[in-house]
């Protein structure tokens, strides 16, 4: 009877553990982690919406919207919003007159809007309080051609993206 339990035990044992491979991943520092990613989700030439609706997938990236978190990475679990404090977004790019902006706030908060040339001279600054998401349409018709960077930040965070100024068409 003894020698039965102790079977019994080894293959509760050896059972979960199998079941644990199976579920997790151990990260590089040792860390063990659900599985977020399967890969048979994804779907080369998958038609997503381009809506900048963002989420935080379980591998803590923050994607455009849930179609290409799923369909393009294979991501299985995602929260709405953003993973980091802070996050940025425009289209088009490059764009010759209206950027279609959309600044992201993890937390509701104040946040500062800079955009500038390559030559760090500036050509906007907006200061919004108190927000979550705001969308602001951007006249930058005046603006010469070339690039720019637009830099979204709190008072502890900051992102920075570049966009190209075309001629209007």
């Amino acid at each position: 009877m003894n020698l039965k339990i102790h079977k019994r035990t080894l293959f509760v044992l050896f059972f979960l553990q199998v079941l644990t491979l199976l579920l997790t991943t151990e990260k590089s520092d040792g860390q063990i982690v659900f599985r977020c990613i399967d890969s048979t989700y994804i779907r080369q030439g998958q038609a997503c919406p381009p809506e900048y609706e963002p989420v935080c997938g379980c591998d803590h990236k923050t994607y455009r919207n849930q179609c290409i978190a799923l369909y393009g990475q294979g991501i299985q679990t995602v929260t709405n919003g953003i993973c980091e404090p802070i996050g940025i977004d425009f289209y088009p790019n490059p764009v010759a007159t209206t950027l279609k902006f959309t600044v992201v706030l993890h937390d509701m908060g104040p946040v500062e809007i800079l955009i500038f040339n390559i030559y760090g001279i500036f050509y906007d600054r907006r200061y919004l309080n108190s927000v979550t998401t705001e969308h602001i349409d951007m006249d930058v018709s005046n603006f010469p051609f070339g690039l720019y960077y637009v830099v979204a930040r709190t008072s502890s965070n900051q992102v920075m993206k570049k966009f190209a100024k075309t001629a209007d068409y």
